[in-house]
């Protein structure tokens, strides 16, 4: 310990277990105290052997390793709260290292003198004394960090290793918390790890519980692949007696997916792809024996499947996908609608409420919440719309947004890079917002579910000031209970706050009446329920310039008020005369039935007589009435004092409530403010746009989809005062196929009985004829226009725990993040699929449909075999030792043999060059060869298994891998002698005048790499001149297939390498130079210049092509439309 500077001493388990099996056990079951007795006894020991050592270290920490039974991460559970277990996996997180204090010593500002601070156990922020025992005062103190004692702290999250998850289920995770020097730091995201600890408990303030984590007591870092599998000792036999048959390369070939017809080459690389070479570590660089192979083919060739089986048996094996293995997150615009549990909000609302509780600024533009209140929101998983909570809330600034919009009036804003989930003809994918086109279908929500709960009470947005005429037998009950409790009404009075004759005599006798304030409270002292109360309200009352104002209401909020708030809603207005202190409702219509209907609602609700009268300027009748009561229970659901025109929106109050009660509500807006409009479309009319989606929200969670239609301002001419009036623009929301109005029949409907006799006659009149398509219970909605807005945006994000995904304006979008926020308001470090495949086998499928960033990280994985970050304050390198298995789809759909790889593929030049290996996979129609894959397929699908036996099982090849991986072989003289010959073979190619480069450095090591994996795959420790052989044949199919010029048809590596052959640079140079001969000041035109090339044998659309190509690359620039410069 003294030499290593170290605080710890590590101990294995079997040596305790083998002098004492009591103590094993004891040590398994209570490890807290046998550890610290442990650390203590370490710690005399020091003192003897290491005296001048033990005075400089506080204490001494045993640390326990080689536990013999490994806990699954799956079994976590209650049962081993308090006890020491070991668990492995791979760390997926990872927090950076921070102090904690362990003994604390604060200063008295006021006499110097120093004050120690005894704590339990180490703590973030220790608790300042309150007193100085000292000069008692009661302050100020400041901490002593030169006296105080910290310790360092980390916390990683450790996740199940991917060959360990069973099929189809989520990946289960745990925490550890890491306190010592010796400790932190130790594993990284990405690595491979078995950790000994005691199972403990503590409060979630994120899921409002109790949550485990694991106190780390060990932390062991795998470090060779070989460690990933166990391979018993007649495994081991096994597969050396495999290594010595001579056609070990032939089975294992044979043994890749058998299932999968043909492909022997492709197979013969991806074998040489899992055996990987020898990783060279050298003083100056790093040189990596990792394999990578690409895939580009036509679709339906297999290419997906071929991936997942390799991750399946490579050891260390993960299946990913180009288009979603690191995408960075969703922004979408202020007004973007979300459903939460408080209904359809506006995310700007939502987002800067959590904002403004606390935020912290990651980097410019950039805001996150650092005290989020977890909020639930409809999000789309496997099984369909489902609730999830948001955990995270961000505010970002974006320079670029993409305006989606959708035949049925739709729209959805969005940055760019948002993923949307699109349904393409064959199932659902996710697409870019900017990739999305006319004509594509977007994802959308047919049915939202319902978050509402039970109806509010009405007392409940009753003011605590107005007066409560409640039963006197009720109130005397309350009295009498107050008496038992307190003795005496006059100490009950003193507690309440309350004049004492209340209680004795004018409450039980009905003189005077107590306010709602007074009753809620003593309601609350003696646990009388509130319903209880309410039920027991005859009416409430209060003061105003009229005198005494009496006003009935329901218990509960119930279909009535919802009809009565729906009138308001759609013609209905709140004024307010400041002078005498009163608000007045009104209700103005042209149809005298809907203002007698609106008189007896008011009657039976309220016990409010109010008059139905006529105006004459406006021809409409209307009921106007005063009371403050009724105003202030109208504002709580969302009516604005004054116009409402811009004001008005939906409330979570209302969202909030019993399906039953909204379709109350939105039977009597569309009936008031709607109705059937041409014998076609149930209709509700608006000037509030966000008024008419939160309706559309509504709506959908009683399965009725809706068009929005815009229409533009009327003016309309009254025929008595002659006065002009202007409206703004009207937003309907139509409800047009036969489903949705079938709906809205049974479960909304019409409150006047002509208009749903007229909706059933249209219904029974429509065709089952949708302007959308149907599948379940999502639709699919035409995109009729795709526009980009240039400008200074805000937008928001949500993180989505558990499904990374939510319902915005009815579409469904993703968001995911690779830096993340911690509960601590902090940011950790998340390790993505190349660090999660470290030192094995990364299959991405469709890597060309990455993100511009992601290309950038999987540029510096290829080659230098790390992925850097530098995101949310956080800068870190994490390794990325990984094999590439890639497949990409030809950019036209199929591959093209008349254009080159580069043409084919949409991947930049600089990842392509780095692939070891490219093949081509094309479905070409062959008579002899398809026959011989239909008797494969329908083989296999009659036995119901693979049609041939593979010579190696699988779970005893992926074995095998992991023992050929302990092995480096080395290259023999003639293996060398082999290889230099064919790269100076090839190389002599391309010294003649004009001839292009065949074969680089890179192709080189290579070959190498393949060489020393085929030597790996027999378990030879050299590399023989026979796989040298196979390397260069397996190379010279790749080059063959990817490496030619369509126009010499020539091997010329520069396809591959720049992305223009020699002939292709000869061709652009031959125009640049004629552009330089022509120019005369002000440029050269398109005619000129095929004038002048056209006798070097380029044609007119060449000469166009090459002009393309240019102007891309920035060689030439247009002076105007047509004329052509140098830059």
């Amino acid at each position: 310990m003294a030499r290593d500077m170290c605080t710890s001493v590590v101990v294995d388990f079997e040596d305790i277990y083998a002098r004492s099996p009591e103590l094993a056990k004891a040590l398994i079951e209570s490890p807290t105290a046998i550890l610290a007795q442990a650390g203590v006894i370490a710690k005399e020991q020091l003192r003897i052997e290491e005296p001048e050592y033990a005075e400089k270290v506080r204490e001494v920490t045993v640390r326990i390793n080689r536990l013999p039974d490994l806990l699954p991460l799956r079994k976590l559970s209650s049962t081993y709260i308090g006890k020491l277990v070991s668990i492995e996996g791979i760390v997926v997180r990872a927090t950076p290292v921070r102090p904690l204090v362990v003994n604390a010593v604060f200063k008295c500002l006021r006499c110097d003198q120093p004050i120690l601070t005894g704590l339990r156990k180490p703590v973030p922020t220790p608790p300042q004394p309150r007193t100085c025992p000292y000069c008692k005062s009661k302050g100020p103190f400041e901490l002593d960090e030169e006296k105080t004692e910290f310790v360092d702290y980390q916390e990683v999250r450790v996740q199940e290793k991917p060959e360990d998850l069973p099929p189809g289920q989520l990946p289960r995770w745990v925490n550890v918390r890491i306190i010592g020097s010796d400790l932190v730091d130790v594993a990284r995201p990405g690595d491979r790890v078995v950790v000994t600890g005691i199972v403990r408990v503590a409060s979630s303030s994120a899921r409002k519980g109790l949550e485990m984590y694991i106190e780390a007591n060990n932390i062991e870092v795998a470090t060779r692949e070989a460690e990933a599998v166990e391979i018993s000792p007649e495994e081991e036999e096994e597969i050396r007696k495999l290594a010595k048959d001579p056609n070990i390369h032939e089975k294992i070939i044979r043994s890749i997916a058998p299932s999968i017809y043909g492909y022997e080459h492709i197979k013969e690389a991806i074998m040489y792809l899992l055996f990987g070479g020898v990783t060279k570590e050298l003083p100056d660089v790093r040189k990596r024996g990792d394999i990578h192979v690409l895939l580009i083919g036509d679709p339906g060739t297999g290419k997906s499947a071929l991936l997942q089986y390799v991750a399946r048996i490579a050891p260390r094996g993960l299946y990913t996908s180009g288009r979603g293995s690191t995408a960075a997150g969703l922004c979408v615009s202020g007004d973007t609608l979300i459903y939460t549990e408080k209904g359809p909000v506006r995310i700007a609302d939502l987002v800067e409420y959590e904002l403004s509780r606390g935020e912290l600024k990651l980097s410019d533009g950039v805001w996150v919440s650092v005290r989020p209140n977890p909020v639930k929101v409809c999000a789309f998983g496997q099984s369909g719309v489902a609730v999830r909570e948001a955990m995270s809330f961000y505010r970002l600034k974006a320079r670029e947004l993409i305006a989606i919009r959708t035949r049925m009036g739709k729209e959805l804003v969005t940055t760019p890079e948002t993923q949307v989930l699109c349904y393409n003809g064959r199932g659902l994918k996710w697409r870019r917002a900017c990739e999305v086109k006319p004509g594509d279908y977007l994802v959308h929500v047919t049915e939202l579910p319902n978050l509402g709960g039970e109806p509010p009470l009405m007392i409940d947005y009753v003011g605590d000031d107005v007066f409560c005429d409640c039963e006197l037998r009720f109130l005397r009950r309350l009295i009498a209970r107050l008496r038992e409790r307190y003795g005496t009404l006059r100490r009950a009075a003193n507690v309440l706050g309350l004049d004492e004759n209340k209680l004795y005599h004018w409450w039980p006798k009905g003189k005077l009446k107590p306010r709602v304030g007074q009753l809620k409270k003593i309601c609350s002292l003696l646990g009388v329920s509130m319903r209880e109360l309410a039920e027991n309200v005859r009416a409430f009352y209060y003061k105003s310039y009229r005198g005494r104002e009496i006003v009935k209401l329901p218990v509960c909020v119930n279909e009535k008020f919802m009809e009565f708030l729906g009138h308001i809603y759609a013609n209905g207005e709140i004024t307010q005369d400041k002078r005498k202190k009163c608000f007045t409702i009104g209700y103005f219509k042209g149809d005298i039935r809907y203002v007698e209907k609106f008189k007896e609602l008011v009657k039976g609700l309220f016990g409010l007589d109010v008059k139905v009268r006529k105006d004459p300027r406006e021809e409409c009748y209307f009921v106007k009435f005063s009371n403050r009561l009724i105003a202030e229970l109208l504002m709580r659901f969302g009516v604005p004092v004054g116009r409402k025109h811009g004001k008005l929106e939906i409330p979570e109050e209302i969202a909030r409530l019993p399906n039953r009660l909204v379709a109350a509500f939105l039977r009597q807006l569309f009936t008031d403010d709607g109705g059937i409009s041409g014998g076609k479309c149930v209709s509700f009319s608006t000037a509030n746009r966000t008024l008419a989606e939160q309706v559309r929200m509504l709506l959908l969670r009683f399965g009725i989809m809706s068009t929005l239609t815009v229409r533009p301002p009327k003016e309309a001419k009254v025929r008595k005062t002659g006065c002009v009036i202007r409206s703004g623009s009207r937003y309907e929301v139509c409800i047009y196929d036969r489903e949705s109005l079938a709906k809205f029949r049974d479960l909304i409907g019409f409150s006047d009985e002509e208009r749903q006799e007229k909706l059933e006659a249209m219904i029974a009149r429509k065709k089952g004829h949708r302007n959308y398509k149907v599948r379940g219970k999502l639709s699919f909605l035409k995109v009729t226009g795709v526009e980009k807005l240039e400008g200074d945006f805000t937008v928001y994000d949500l993180t989505v725990e558990g499904a990374h995904c939510f319902i915005a304006n009815g579409f469904v979008v993703h968001n995911t993040a690779a830096v993340v926020k911690e509960a601590g308001g902090g940011m950790s470090l998340e390790a993505g699929a190349l660090v999660l495949a470290d030192k094995g086998v990364a299959a991405i499928d469709e890597i060309e449909k990455m993100r511009p960033e992601d290309r950038v990280a999987i540029h510096e994985a290829l080659e230098q075999q790390t992925i850097s970050i530098a995101k949310g304050g956080i800068v870190a390198t994490l390794n990325a030792r990984t094999a590439v298995l890639a497949a990409a789809n030809p950019a036209l759909g199929r591959y093209d043999p008349y254009r080159s790889v580069v043409e084919n593929i949409s991947l930049p030049i600089t990842i392509l060059s780095r692939f070891d290996l490219i093949f081509v996979i094309r479905d070409v129609p062959e008579k002899e060869r398809d026959a011989r894959m239909a008797e494969h397929i329908l083989e296999t699908h009659r036995a119901r298994e693979a049609s041939v036996e593979p010579p190696i099982p699988p779970e005893l090849l992926r074995k095998y891998i992991s023992y050929a991986k302990m092995i480096e072989p080395k290259l023999t003289d003639e293996a060398i002698e082999r290889i230099r010959e064919f790269y100076l073979q090839m190389r002599s190619k391309s010294e003649e005048e004009g001839a292009p480069i065949a074969i680089t450095a890179r192709q080189l090591e290579s070959l190498i790499r393949i060489a020393e994996a085929r030597a790996r795959a027999a378990l030879r420790e050299y590399v023989t001149a026979e796989d040298a052989e196979a390397a260069i044949n397996i190379m010279k199919r790749s080059l063959q297939e990817v490496g030619i010029d369509l126009e010499t048809k020539k091997l010329d590596i520069d396809v591959i390498m720049t992305g223009k052959p020699k002939s292709l640079r000869d061709k652009l140079q031959l125009v640049v130079d004629a552009i330089g001969r022509l120019d005369e000041g002000d440029g050269v035109s398109e005619e000129d210049l095929i004038r002048e090339l056209e006798p070097e044998g380029i044609s007119e659309p060449d000469i166009r092509r090459l002009l393309g190509i240019l102007l891309r690359d920035g060689m030439i620039f247009e002076v105007r439309p047509g004329r052509f410069r140098k830059v």
